[in-house]
C-alpha cells in the first residue's frame, strides 16, 4: 500500500521539472536517505564529509532512521515532495520501487565510467539487475549467520560450536547453557527462526518463481518448522528482548549466547559486547541441503526523479571504489564488491572484520544461489507467517493447523497482489 500511494504521489510531479539539467550546475545539492545504526551513521557522515572535499561543487544533506521506519519515511519524503538523490534500497524492494518507475537505470552511468565496475565481479553486479536494467549498486555481500559470545562458553565450561550447528544441536546445547545458567537465560535472542531458510534446506523455496504461489508443496514441512519453533519456545531456549535495537538485544545484554543476524552486523555487535563475536551459518537441518547464500546487504539507487543524476552517480561510485572512504567505511554495510577494496580491508580488519571476511569466504563454497526478490504480498505473507507462528508458540493453534491456514491465505494473497 505504501510503495501504491509512493507511486501515485511521485508520478504526479512534473516530468519538466524533474529533468535533468543539462548545464553545469556548480551549486549541487544531493539528498541521500538510508537506514541502519548510529554506528552506520557516523560512518556514512564522515564519508559524506570527505566526499564534499573532494567535490566541493556538490554539498551532500543526509538523513537516517532506523530500518523499522524507512520504507514509511520514504514514502512520507514523496509526498512532501522531498525524495531523495540516492537512497538506500532493499533486495526485497528494488523490483517494486524499479516496476514502478521511481528509480533510475544505471546503466548509461557505467557504460561512460561515472560509475565504475570494472573492479567489480558480475556476482556482485547482477542482483541489482531487474529485466536486465540496472537500478542498484551493491554496497556490500553478506550472507545469513548464527552469532554466538565464546565468553558464555567459556565462563560454563560447556563445549562451544564447531564451524557448524543442527538444530537438535542447537537444542541440547541450549538446555545446557539454560541449566547452568537459570531460567532468566535463553539460549537463543530470536523472535523467530527463518522459514525461508528451513525450506531451501528442504530443496524449496518460500515463493514460487513467478510469484504468483508459494515454492513448495507439502504443508508438512511448514508444521514441522511450527513444531521445531514450539519446542525451542517451551524449552525456554528462544526469547526475544522485544526490541529492535541492537543495543537492547539479549545477547548483548549477556542474557543469550546465540543469535541470527545478517554478516555485516557482526562488527556493531562486537563493539556492543565490547570483544569479537563469533560466527557461523544458521543451523543445519540434520540430512538438507545446503541452505546458505550470498545476498547483497543494500543498494544505492538513484531516483528518477532527481535533477542530480549525474552526481548522484558520483557519489555512488565513491562509495563503491574509494580507497579512503572504505578505510572509514570498514565494510559495515557489508563485504565491499571491488576486488582491491576487499583485498584492502581484509589485510587491514580487526577480529571482528576478520570474522566477516573469513565467514564470506566459507559461504562462498557452501551456499546455493541466492531466491528470486520477493514478490508483492511478501511481506503480508511473512507477517502471516510471524502471526501464526506466535498463535502456535502460546498454544492457540495447532501446527497443523497453523500451516494450512497459511497456504490458505499467502496463496489468495499472492495470486491477487501478482495477477
Amino acid at each position: 500500500m505504501i510503495l501504491a500511494s509512493l507511486a501515485l504521489i511521485v508520478a504526479g510531479c512534473s516530468n519538466k521539472a524533474v529533468e535533468e539539467h543539462k548545464t553545469e550546475d556548480t551549486n549541487i545539492t544531493l539528498k541521500v536517505f538510508w537506514w541502519g545504526s548510529e554506528d552506520r551513521q557516523k560512518r556514512t557522515e564522515a564519508v559524506i564529509k570527505l566526499f564534499e572535499e573532494q567535490h566541493p561543487e556538490i554539498k551532500i544533506e543526509g538523513s537516517t532512521v532506523p530500518l523499522s521506519g524507512y520504507w514509511d519515511q520514504l514514502a512520507m519524503k514523496a509526498a512532501d515532495q522531498d525524495f531523495p538523490d540516492v537512497l538506500q534500497m532493499d533486495y526485497s524492494m528494488i523490483a517494486d520501487y524499479s516496476i514502478r518507475k521511481l528509480l533510475e537505470p544505471l546503466d548509461a552511468f557505467v557504460e561512460k565510467g561515472t560509475i565504475n565496475l570494472s573492479d567489480v565481479d558480475s556476482v556482485y553486479v547482477d542482483p541489482g539487475k531487474i529485466n536486465n536494467a540496472l537500478y542498484g549498486i551493491s554496497l556490500g555481500v553478506n550472507a545469513p549467520a548464527l552469532i554466538y559470545d565464546p565468553k558464555v562458553f567459556q565462563q560454563t565450561g560447556i563445549k562451544g560450536p564447531g564451524p557448524e550447528i543442527t538444530y537438535d544441536q542447537l537444542i541440547e546445547t541450549g538446555k545446557q547453557l539454560k541449566a547452568e545458567l537459570g531460567e532468566d537465560f535463553y539460549p537463543l535472542d530470536a523472535e523467530t527462526l527463518d522459514f525461508s531458510y528451513y525450506i531451501r534446506q528442504k530443496g524449496a523455496t518460500l515463493f514460487s518463481t513467478d510469484g504468483k504461489a508459494l515454492g513448495y508443496e507439502n504443508d508438512q514441512d511448514l508444521t514441522d518448522f511450527f513444531t521445531l519453533q514450539k519446542t525451542l519456545v517451551n524449552e525456554g531456549i528462544m526469547a526475544f528482548s522485544g526490541s529492535k535495537e541492537e543495543k537492547d538485544s539479549l545477547i548483548v545484554k549477556g542474557d543469550s549466547a546465540f543469535s541470527p543476524i545478517t554478516s555485516n552486523r557482526v562488527i556493531l555487535y562486537s563493539q556492543l559486547k565490547g570483544r569479537t563475536i563469533r560466527m557461523m551459518p544458521l543451523p543445519l537441518l540434520q540430512g538438507g541441503e545446503e541452505g546458505n547464500y550470498l545476498k547483497p546487504s543494500q543498494f544505492f539507487s538513484t531516483s528518477s526523479y532527481s535533477k542530480h543524476k549525474e552526481a548522484a552517480a558520483e557519489f555512488i561510485n565513491f562509495f563503491t571504489n574509494d580507497t579512503a572512504a572504505n578505510e572509514i567505511l570498514q565494510g559495515e554495510r557489508g563485504v565491499p564488491i571491488a576486488g582491491k577494496i576487499r583485498k584492502l580491508l581484509s589485510e587491514q580488519a580487526n577480529d571482528s572484520g576478520k570474522e566477516q571476511y573469513d565467514y564470506i569466504e566459507y559461504v562462498a563454497s557452501h551456499n546455493k544461489p541466492i531466491d528470486p526478490p520477493p514478490p508483492r504480498g511478501a511481506s503480508k505473507v511473512n507477517n502471516l507467517l510471524l502471526r501464526l507462528g506466535k498463535q502456535v508458540n502460546d498454544g492457540l493453534k495447532t501446527p497443523e493447523a497453523a500451516s494450512q491456514q497459511f497456504r490458505k491465505e499467502a496463496t489468495a494473497t499472492l495470486a491477487e497482489m501478482n495477477s
